[in-house]
């Protein structure tokens, strides 16, 4: 967890602790939930930080390199139908605008305003899809499956469903009348674009589409995709 604050010290200083006090609550609440251990926190302060925060998280691990699984959509697509799924919560507006709202200089009325741009996390069902994925990459490994895998982050389904296909050399059809949504009447840039959290992309042959919907939908209960 590399955090940079403010000056605690300075004039600004009960609006830095505000803050460093509220990350620190943050991050604990999120791993805690999820049952992964908070280590590093290279924390460092400094006036110019005084007004907007730097929050970094890192995670490590160790993996066989034949094991990894890529961010693209595998070369096998050239040669077999592929489909391209959405795990996890279903879409809301919750963090639309967000990548560029965390940027912003805010006062007082314009934080209410932008009140939308925030991500909410849940990491109660981040833990459960967590397990689910575990056993979907046993799945991909014990079948012999070539996948394609990638968080949603900032741009939300335009962006991991447009780098993936991409960066495997390839276009891709999407169809946002398909996206679980948590509610109706959602505009279309904000089902293409919102930074809804706890949401994954998958790419995977057709012939494997429904064992893999089913891990989530039926083993692990998950909102159905």
């Amino acid at each position: 967890d590399p955090l940079r604050f403010g000056d605690p010290t300075g004039p600004n200083a009960a609006h830095v602790r505000d803050i460093a006090f509220g990350v620190i609550d943050g991050i604990a609440q999120y791993g805690n939930a999820l049952g992964v251990p908070n280590y590093g926190g290279g924390t460092y302060f400094d006036a110019s930080f005084d007004d907007n925060c730097l929050v970094n998280v890192v995670a490590f691990g160790i993996v066989e390199e034949k094991g990894i699984i890529r961010s693209r959509v595998p070369e096998e697509a050239r040669h077999v139908p592929y489909d391209l799924i959405l795990v996890g919560k279903p879409t809301d507006a919750s963090g639309f605008g967000g990548a560029a709202f965390a940027s912003e200089r805010l006062d007082g009325s314009a934080a209410v305003e932008k009140q939308g741009a925030v991500q909410v996390p849940d990491p109660f069902v981040k833990r459960v899809l967590a397990e689910a994925i575990k056993e979907m990459l046993k799945f991909a490994r014990a079948h012999k499956v070539p996948i394609g895998f990638k968080g949603l982050g900032a741009g939300g389904i335009a962006c991991a469903f447009s780098e993936m296909p991409a960066a495997g050399g390839f276009g891709a059809d999407l169809d946002l009348d398909k996206v679980n949504k948590a509610f109706g009447n959602l505009p279309p840039e904000v089902i293409s674009c919102s930074e809804t959290q706890e949401r994954f992309a998958i790419a995977v042959p057709t012939r494997v589409s429904k064992d893999i919907v089913d891990i989530f939908n039926q083993r692990f209960e998950m909102p159905k995709l």
